[in-house]
């Protein structure tokens, strides 16, 4: 019973498991959040140039007919297609340049800016025709087929209410002169499709909301799983106990060979213990051989009874010089005067 709830997930995804999520492409998307701000920046866009644009209708209409008319366009179909190309082109062409832009602004403000590069990768598991038909018939993709069709029918619905309410000003639309037609047309199609964008924009909000919930639930952790990213995250306790004795042992190992030539042993004189190391024919400074504190200070200070190495008490000294420096480091200019005190001293008993 304790396994079955510790394997259940019941944690929250750390930052490290939402970075590899987001590495591997997995982030909460909603494409009809994308598609909905897209008709609404369209409606928008085309209620802004409405006018220009009905005007330039209105003139190609003409001019194309009157070019007809006097067999310009029936005589030439090369230049009839590049006069209507030109034309759509140059009206279509802030559009659709508009609707991208706003495609990767959508885009940013959901996931941000990011580039998953193991999605890319390709993997034969992709286009596995089982794993294909396991995808289609699984619970996820029946809930998205029913998420999909009640959207449709709630946004079909209101544009068939909508076109209802606006029934006598479609059927007077067709009845002015063609300008108007045109202008009264546009109103009532930009009137049905802003609030459709606005119904469908709502849907895409809570089409979000429920994948975002979604995908923090997949990215749940057990606490086994919590336990090894930590151990990960942090090194293995056991590897590092282990690392930290081998470390011991190589300090030790150079303790043994570096102790038979020391001078000199300073202490504080319990807790701390720095040996240094002085000849004076090969070195102009003394360097320090070892230092500890605690139980590394205690066989500092056996090794050196052990190799008569002399012991002397200076508790400033000994602080400083284990605060200040490391083995085989020389020793500071500042202490220069009270080590060369401590050598003279141990020549003259030596002597």
């Amino acid at each position: 019973m304790a396994n079955q709830d510790s394997a259940q997930k019941t944690e929250q995804p750390t930052p490290r498991r939402l970075q590899e999520a987001r590495r591997k492409g997995q982030v909460a998307k909603s494409s009809d959040l994308n598609g909905s701000i897209i008709l609404l920046a369209i409606v928008v866009y085309i209620y802004a140039v409405k006018d220009s644009l009905v005007s330039g209708i209105q003139d190609y209409f003409y001019s194309y007919l009157n070019n007809c008319f006097h067999g310009q366009f029936l005589e030439n179909n090369t230049a009839a297609l590049y006069y209507s190309s030109r034309f759509f082109l140059g009206l279509l062409g802030p559009l659709f340049a508009f609707v991208v832009a706003i495609a990767v602004l959508a885009n940013i403000v959901q996931v941000g800016f990011f580039y998953a590069h193991e999605a890319l990768q390709f993997k034969f598991e992709r286009i596995n025709p089982a794993n294909g038909l396991k995808n289609v018939f699984s619970k996820k993709a029946l809930l998205e087929l029913l998420k999909s069709l009640l959207k449709i029918t709630i946004i079909a619905v209101v544009a068939v209410l909508l076109i209802k309410g606006r029934l006598p000003d479609v059927l007077e639309a067709g009845q002015g002169t063609p300008a108007r037609s045109l202008n009264d047309a546009a109103q009532i199609i930009i009137f049905i499709a802003g609030c459709c964008g606005l119904v469908y924009l709502v849907l895409a909000i809570l089409d979000y909301l429920h994948r975002w919930y979604q995908h923090k639930r997949e990215l749940m952790m057990s606490r086994e799983e919590l336990k090894k990213e930590f151990k990960e995250a942090e090194g293995d306790p056991q590897l590092k106990s282990r690392l930290r004795e081998r470390q011991r042992q190589v300090s030790m190992n150079r303790l043994l060979s570096e102790m038979p030539k020391a001078t000199v042993v300073i202490t504080n004189p319990v807790h701390l213990a720095v040996a240094l190391r002085y000849e004076q024919e090969s070195m102009d400074v003394p360097r320090i051989v070892a230092k500890g504190a605690g139980r590394l200070a205690e066989r500092i200070k056996e090794l050196a009874a052990k190799y008569d190495v002399p012991v002397i008490e200076n508790k400033d000294l000994a602080r400083l010089l284990y605060r200040t420096t490391e083995a085989g480091d020389e020793i500071p200019i500042e202490v220069y005067q009270a080590v060369a005190e401590i050598i003279a001293l141990i020549y003259k008993i030596r002597k």
